[in-house]
């Protein structure tokens, strides 16, 4: 017996079971992927084309509008009109996206609607924004990208009295804050182009034109867009 015992303590250490042995695998397997995640993600980003530049022309309609002048105040309403946005982005990473964005849209009316005592005169309002925007792009492993955007900046707002054949009158012009959210999704073809469907909300504070004044405005933009990756 004490013998046995002898041989027993002297032998080598036997070998782990094979589930054991499988345990081991994974979580060196597990450690590995991990400690390469940054690495990948680094590598991602290193390869992303950082540049953004997108053309999105529309169909842009604006709410009633009030407006005072001496004597006179009420609220006016404006046709549909053509709309076309510019912007140029830059890539933060795979989902984020500043935009410096500008554009024209246009609002005809049928009529004139600022001073009562004219007729044949038809009132017509260009805005130019240019608004500093953050976009969010949804990560999907998909080629539809939906994203969501909001941006502050200015608008500048020109009002002109149209008298048809007989030519037109500026009424004024003014630069004001404006705000602006936007919400959509694009397709990407390949790695360079990209074509979407935008939907953009914008707002402005009061416009003053000397002694016309005009309420907030706020205005709808649907567009298609074409974007292009550099």
């Amino acid at each position: 017996m004490q013998t046995g015992a002898t041989i027993q303590d002297n032998c080598p250490e036997l070998p782990r079971s094979r589930q054991e042995l499988w345990f081991l695998k994974r979580t060196i397997s597990f450690l590995g992927l991990f400690s390469l995640g940054p690495a990948l993600a680094t590598a991602n980003d290193a390869d992303l084309r950082r540049f953004t530049f997108e053309v999105n022309p529309g169909v842009v309609w604006m709410q009633d509008v009030s407006y005072r002048e001496p004597g006179v105040s009420g609220s006016f309403s404006v046709d549909p009109g053509p709309s076309l946005e510019l912007a140029l982005g830059y890539k933060l990473n795979q989902s984020l996206l500043i935009e410096l964005q500008s554009g024209l849209l246009l609002f005809f009316s049928g009529s004139s609607h600022l001073n009562q005592f004219e007729e044949d005169v038809r009132d017509d309002i260009y805005q130019v924004p240019i608004m500093a925007r953050l976009v969010y792009k949804v990560p999907l492993h998909s080629r539809f990208r939906p994203f969501l955007g909001v941006g502050v900046g200015g608008v500048y707002t020109s009002v002109d009295e149209n008298f048809g054949f007989l030519g037109s009158r500026s009424v004024g012009t003014d630069f004001t804050f404006g705000y602006q959210a936007c919400a959509g999704v694009r397709y990407q073809i390949n790695h360079l182009i990209a074509l979407g469907l935008e939907y953009d909300f914008m707002g402005t504070l009061e416009h003053n034109f000397g002694s016309l004044h005009l309420g907030e405005t706020y205005s709808h933009n649907v567009a298609v867009s074409l974007s292009l990756q550099f």
